[in-house]
């Protein structure tokens, strides 16, 4: 009977253990489980895109259109982008994207073709040795490429880059980019707008920067870049320059009180983009002034709805 007894506790107490090692195991396996939860996080859909583009060049004209026309992703994201390409080509607004640029190609081709002719084709003088001259010059040139340059978990960047030739010691240029919310699809930054009556320039609809941007301190973030920019292009092989020696390649800003560009900054995946137009602040040569601004620096002149654009680390 003693025997049946000792026999009998210790199925118990290994019954007892081996029940504790499940439900010990069991605990350890749901914290697993809720620790991989934790970590797996919804993945924010790439915006897939289709590089669709149309050249010609003869001896009228030199015209190219570049776009990466966005394809697979957020739907809301995919209008967006579509609507901000079709309008910055000046086309109807369209979810084909050949026909977009072969839209806007031909317009541009007739555009500037055009004007070739109407500068060359009827100005048939004489050149100095008595002979008839045709009077045809170079051909014209439009070029745009609207890309995207930059994409991360919150945001979309493209960049909208044109080159236009019409005669003269040379053409011009232009650059401009714009952040698409990857949450929401909406944009963020400010209008430039020109008032006739005290001829200046104002900025309209700021959705970028708060008040702080009015202080010393983001007027010295300004100045370093257009220092770091300028040093790069000049090449003086000197390190630095002073305030002195950026007021002299600037044309009527001062540069303790420099402007905001007048295309609004994007974002990129090291911070937010400047970029000035030529002839805004600087002369043709100098090219167009451009440089980024890290995150941790400009934080803390962005508003609540820009600071939703900086990637998480």
């Amino acid at each position: 009977m003693k025997k049946l007894l000792l026999f009998l506790t210790a199925i118990a107490l290994l019954t007892a253990c081996g029940n504790k090692t499940q439900n010990t195991n069991n605990a350890a396996e749901a914290a697993d489980c809720t620790a991989i939860a934790e970590e797996v996080k919804p993945q924010v859909p790439l915006l897939i895109t289709d590089s669709i583009g149309m050249d010609k060049t003869d001896e009228k004209a030199e015209v190219s259109v570049i776009v990466d026309w966005p394809t697979e992703g957020d739907e809301a994201l995919i209008a967006a982008v579509r609507e901000y390409i079709c309008k910055t080509l000046g086309v109807k607004m369209t979810t084909d994207g050949k026909a977009a640029v072969k839209t806007a190609f031909q317009n541009h081709y007739n555009e500037t073709a055009g004007m070739w002719e109407d500068a060359y084709m009827n100005d048939e003088d004489e050149d100095e040795d008595g002979e008839e001259d045709s009077g045809k010059g170079p051909c014209y040139t439009y070029m745009i490429s609207i890309q995207k340059v930059a994409e991360t978990d919150k945001f979309v960047t493209y960049l909208m880059d044109d080159h236009t030739y019409y005669g003269g010691a040379h053409g011009s240029s232009s650059c401009g980019g714009v952040t698409f919310s990857k949450a929401t699809a909406k944009t963020v930054g400010y209008k430039m707008e020109y008032n006739d009556k005290t001829m200046s320039y104002s900025v309209r609809n700021q959705t970028l920067f708060n008040d702080k941007i009015k202080t010393k301190e983001f007027n010295d973030l300004l100045k370093a870049g257009l220092k770091e920019y300028f040093q790069d292009v000049t090449d003086e092989g000197k390190k630095g320059i002073t305030d002195a020696e950026l007021a002299e390649m600037l044309m009527d800003e001062q540069v303790s009180k420099l402007p905001l560009p007048g295309a609004s900054p994007h974002f990129t995946d090291k911070g937010l983009e400047f970029v000035y137009q030529q002839y805004e602040i600087a002369a043709y040569c100098y090219g167009m002034p451009t440089f980024v601004i890290p995150f941790d620096k400009v934080k803390p002149y962005l508003t609540e709805a820009a600071m939703e654009f900086i990637p998480e680390k």
